[in-house]
């Protein structure tokens, strides 16, 4: 075993080093004397969205006019982190201010949410917000417990579904203070949104957005019957377009490997930033809806993402949950407080931030744990932390400053592996700098803060969250998730 391999199995399996779980440099916040208090508050969530696939991150197609010009107007983090790349994980994060290893929801091992842990609605409830979440279900839905606090909790509808509700409930109640939590798959497969990307490679297309989408759960029924043979669901009358469009993203989501997946990263791409195009018009228009409702001048927004998504990156397509490189980590995180000049923000900043901050802005007096930082009163780290379960393997990584160490190992901590990469360099995450003349000390530096960060976690699970809540869904809703691919 090289020096290095030694010191990262010593660092995980036997360190005892300071147990912090504020693992940032107090300091002044980056957003300076941002304050809007008893603003109401709408917090977006676009299922699966990556940051670098909208324009304001600095994507090259024209996915995302109307996210663009409000980010414009907007506290935009150019470097936010999800805590998890599973959708449950993730958003238990977003929503408690605790990292994944804490507060331990994920559907994949049946673990929801415990009463004893005091969720963002909860808090904002207390204050006297009205609380009320419509969004898509899934593996946020009423069975993992992550409903707390929310007076109404509404699943299984769209972003288009969603955005109507909100308005209408909004435009019937006007003078009530709220807190809102908006959440839609729409982005996430079976990308069933083909629009001007998808022509801009077939540009002979003239498949209808809106017959697809009636025809699209049928013809996935058929591509399931039959998927080696798709041109029986051709005989069977569904249009070859719709067909062709369908069994990419059946045989992307049943063989995530591009060298044997049958489907075309560029056909797969191509939907994928459709899929945020639409979403995009369906947010434009509500921001349009929202500001002639007067409710631009006193509402704070915020928009952001649970995780990412593969596209073609480490040789995978439609997949995400089971690493923690850039693609699947790195989401958007906008947010609009009425008054506020606009700015952009370099340093790193995490989902787990998000809840703090609000409780500042809108002056919340929380002495409760959260383990994110308060963006106005503290340094937005230059440290972001995540970590992913799946089945056997288990991956950490943090990232300071422009470098970002990720370790993994598999059943127990004699199998496992480290890489070190510099994002600003390598972006892509390609080239492991892990064995490099002169880059050893500064892992080891990285891989001690990351194992204090993990030990920090441990303890705090033991003193917080010691049980184990089981997710209980009914046959509904294990369908919803089996639609959506989180179980099979």
């Amino acid at each position: 075993m090289s020096r290095y391999s030694f010191f990262l199995f010593l660092v995980i399996a036997f360190s005892a080093g300071c147990l912090e779980s504020n693992h940032r440099e107090a300091g002044d916040g980056v957003l300076g004397g941002v304050f809007c208090p008893d603003c109401n508050v709408i917090l977006i969530s676009i299922d699966t969205l990556r940051a670098d696939h909208l324009g304001a991150y600095g994507y090259n197609r024209e996915t995302s006019a109307g996210l663009d010009e409000f980010a414009a107007k907007s506290l935009l983090f150019e470097n936010a982190y999800s805590q998890a790349t599973f959708t449950l994980s993730s958003h238990a994060s977003l929503l408690t201010g605790l990292y994944a290893e804490v507060h331990d929801a994920e559907v994949y091992r049946g673990s929801g949410l415990n009463d004893d842990l005091t969720l963002m609605a909860e808090v904002f409830k207390q204050e006297g917000y009205d609380t009320l979440s419509f969004n898509g279900g899934g593996a946020i839905d009423v069975g993992t417990n992550i409903q707390q606090g929310f007076r109404v909790y509404e699943t299984g509808g769209d972003l288009s579904n969603n955005f109507n509700k909100t308005r209408n409930w909004i435009s019937e109640n006007g003078s009530r203070r709220f807190f809102i939590f908006i959440h839609g798959y729409d982005v996430h497969t079976p990308y069933f949104y083909p629009g001007p990307f998808y022509r801009e490679i077939n540009p002979e297309s003239n498949v209808s957005l809106k017959e697809f989408r009636g025809r699209i759960k049928p013809i996935h029924d058929c591509l399931l019957r039959y998927p080696d043979n798709n041109s029986v669901c051709v005989d069977q009358g569904y249009p070859e377009e719709e067909v062709h469009i369908s069994s990419n993203v059946w045989n992307a989501e049943r063989n995530h490997s591009v060298s044997s997946c049958n489907c075309s990263v560029e056909v797969l791409t191509a939907l994928y930033d459709d899929g945020i195009y639409y979403v995009d018009g369906l947010f434009s228009r509500f921001m349009a809806e929202l500001e002639g409702l007067g409710k631009l001048e006193n509402t704070i927004i915020i928009v952001t993402s649970d995780h990412g998504e593969e596209l073609g990156e480490r040789g995978e397509v439609a997949r995400h949950g089971h690493t923690v490189y850039n693609e699947l980590t790195h989401v958007p995180l906008i947010i609009y407080v009425p008054k506020q000049k606009p700015k952009r923000i370099e340093k790193n900043a995490e989902l787990v931030d998000v809840m703090p901050t609000l409780f500042s802005i809108t002056g919340i007096k929380y002495d409760g744990v959260m383990q994110g930082e308060d963006l106005t009163k503290t340094k937005a780290g230059n440290l972001a932390y995540s970590e992913i379960k799946y089945y056997n393997l288990a991956k950490k990584t943090l990232v300071e400053d422009d470098l970002k160490i990720i370790l993994t190992h598999k059943k127990n901590y004699l199998d496992f592996y480290g890489e070190l990469y510099n994002l600003s360099q390598d972006p892509g995450e390609t080239q492991s700098l892990h064995n490099t003349e002169g880059m050893q000390g500064r892992a080891e530096e990285i891989i001690e803060k990351l194992s204090n960060q993990a030990l920090a976690n441990e303890k705090l699970k033991e003193e917080i969250n010691p049980k184990r809540y089981q997710i209980r869904m009914n046959e509904k809703q294990k369908k919803r998730l089996r639609d959506l691919r989180y179980l099979r």
